[in-house]
């Protein structure tokens, strides 16, 4: 009966032990989801930033190029 009351109880303690850890699981894919969305759109706004510049940037030294050319 003992044996019986105390696998029960062992039995108990991993599905709650399992039931948090999953919990926590899922807490922390989420977490790292969202950061992995944030971190993404940063990098995609930083990336459109700097190719906006170097578009700018060539499009200035073409300017640049076809004036000393006219010359």
């Amino acid at each position: 009966m003992f044996v019986k009351k105390h696998n029960w109880k062992l039995e108990n303690h991993k599905k709650i032990h399992k039931e948090i850890l999953d919990i926590e699981l899922d807490i922390s894919q989420k977490y790292i989801d969202s950061l992995l969305d944030k971190v993404t759109i940063d990098f995609n706004n930083k990336k459109d930033d700097v190719l906006n510049n170097l578009d700018n940037q060539i499009k200035l030294l073409t300017s640049q190029i076809e004036k000393k050319l006219s010359i």
